[in-house]
């Protein structure tokens, strides 16, 4: 896609680029590897794990769960 001189679309990316700088800063001060206790998950696991609670919450897997 072409970038013209001065223009929104030029600013909206310098904005973006200065973004991804702050966060790139915050994330390395947040490591998740150095947290003893966290868990590394993968994809699956965590859209298992999202698909086992969305079926317990409306009691379709058997249980009780919240109407």
């Amino acid at each position: 896609r072409l970038i013209g001189d001065d223009t929104a679309d030029e600013h909206m990316l310098e904005m973006l680029a200065a973004k991804a700088q702050i966060f790139d800063i915050c994330a390395g001060l947040f490591e998740s590897a150095d947290i003893p206790d966290a868990v590394d998950m993968t994809e699956a696991q965590l859209a298992a794990n999202i698909i086992d609670a969305e079926r317990a919450r409306p009691g379709l897997d058997g249980g009780e769960g919240k109407a």
